[in-house]
């Protein structure tokens, strides 16, 4: 039954990434200006992702920041009391692995994005390097 889940599971996924990512792959650029009256930003889709992820990484490095500094007043407030000691501990420990997520995240975000551009542009065309914008 599990494995009858999985193997269910994975060709969905798989039909789904080729039924509606394939249709992504084939938009063109007719030349039409669509939004030129609406007055947004004309960047390119992919550095507003870019933007979209930097912004969502800072803010889990702000939450890493909190974390980090309500441990350290648990433990300063802990009074000699082992419990809240091993608490403070606890959360420190937790931010730690969330800081390493959240690099992990970042190096592996920096990573894709350069490949997918440096695969997506043909040579000699406009190309940027996406780690500026980090």
């Amino acid at each position: 039954m599990k494995k009858t889940k999985i193997i269910l599971g994975s060709l969905l996924a798989s039909f789904t990434f080729v039924f509606f990512g394939v249709s992504i792959a084939y938009a063109q650029y007719l030349g039409f200006d669509v939004g030129a009256g609406t007055e947004l930003p004309m960047q390119d889709t992919r550095v507003i992702t870019v933007y979209i992820i930097r912004n969502i990484l800072s803010i889990l490095g702000l939450v890493f920041i909190i974390i980090t500094i309500y441990a350290g007043f648990i433990w300063m407030t802990a009074g000699g009391n082992d419990e809240k000691v091993t608490e403070a501990k606890k959360w420190l420990t937790r931010s730690i692995i969330g800081l390493a997520i959240i690099l992990a995240s970042y190096s592996i975000t920096l990573f894709i994005t350069n490949t997918l551009i440096k695969s997506t542009m043909p040579q000699g065309g406009y190309t940027t390097n996406l780690g500026e914008l980090f």
